[in-house]
């Protein structure tokens, strides 16, 4: 009988000697320390205590624990595997996370707090709107504006520079107006309307008529001299 006792009372001790301590601080889903937490693990029997100032403590023998930790709500909870290979204290620090229901209700928190703060945005592209397109108008007739500044600006410096040489631009003449322009390139670019008249087959009237012709054109210059008129080309 005493044998069995002292048996009894060696296993006791050992069990004590080899018993190992879970512990650590439980904390809300925004790393703020969270009290009045059920923290559990599954010894056999299982073990549960309220973390009263966010910390908790178990004793166990060596096997594997899983820690459980929720609020009395159960809206936020976490669980932790954890392996116990000998005795000695084993930190672990709980951090609770919202449960399905839970993460529904902040999402939809956070989605109305959005389309609150949506509506000034709204409201402001809304009123910028007009503006930015009344912007663009302004803008568009702008360039406009310059474009054509630019354009008579640049055809005046080419009317100028072809004043300055002399040069004249081409214009579309008939085969006969063109011959007049050849007898009078032939005499140096001076003749009389007598002499063209001499070396082409028209009568005084059509020469005339094709001399009235080049000089709307721009291409002749008539000058009268007694009863002679001068041929000068341009």
């Amino acid at each position: 009988m005493r044998f069995l006792k002292a048996v009894l009372l060696c296993l006791l001790f050992s069990n004590i000697a080899t018993a190992a301590t879970i512990q650590g601080s439980v904390y809300d889903f925004s790393l703020d320390l969270i009290s009045g937490v059920i923290v559990e693990v599954n010894t056999t029997p299982n073990q549960k205590m309220v973390a009263k100032d966010a910390f908790y403590s178990f004793d166990v023998p060596k096997g594997s624990y899983r820690i459980s930790a929720s609020t009395r709500d159960d809206s936020f909870r976490i669980e932790e595997d954890i392996e116990v290979s000998s005795d000695g204290k084993y930190n672990l620090d709980l951090i609770l996370l919202p449960t399905l229901d839970a993460e529904q209700d902040i999402l939809e928190i956070e989605n109305q707090e959005a389309v609150v703060d949506d509506v000034p945005l709204i409201e402001d592209a809304l009123y910028e709107q007009p503006r930015s397109a009344l912007g663009w108008v302004s803008w568009i007739i702008l360039f406009i504006i310059l474009g054509f500044l630019i354009y008579k600006l640049s055809s005046k410096k080419q009317e100028k520079e072809e004043r300055k040489t002399g040069r004249v631009h081409k214009v579309a003449v008939s085969e006969d107006l063109q011959k007049v322009l050849s007898i009078i390139d032939e005499e140096g670019g001076r003749t009389t309307q007598k002499e063209i008249r001499k070396r082409l087959p028209v009568s005084e009237a059509k020469v005339s008529l094709m001399l009235d012709e080049l000089e709307h054109k721009g291409l002749i210059k008539r000058i009268r001299k007694g009863r002679a008129n001068i041929i000068v080309k341009q």
